[in-house]
């Protein structure tokens, strides 16, 4: 899934968190993965992927719309990428 509208202050963690709390009674290894996009300075872009243990873990964290965090309102959307840890330019392999 995809959620927007993040502060710039949300980290991985207190977004993995924060969806372990409110939907899952503090389960974080529901949220198997969440992926904060950065610029090429580290810094966040606002928005993240996040993967859940399965479909009807996603469907309920989708079912929200919208969630509270850091005193923004974050939007909850579907998403159908998946997550995929971008390569530095040093890691492409030479053939």
């Amino acid at each position: 899934m995809l959620i927007t509208n993040l502060a710039f202050a949300v980290t991985e963690k207190l977004l993995t968190d924060y969806l372990a709390n409110s939907c899952f009674d503090g389960k974080t290894e529901v949220v198997e993965k969440v992926s904060l996009a950065k610029d090429e300075r580290g810094s966040s872009k606002g928005f993240a992927f996040c993967q859940l243990a399965d479909v009807n873990n996603a469907k309920r964290v989708l079912q929200l719309g919208t969630i509270q965090l850091m005193g923004r309102t974050a939007i909850v959307k579907q998403s159908k990428r998946e997550i995929v840890e971008k390569k530095s330019v040093g890691d492409a392999g030479s053939d």
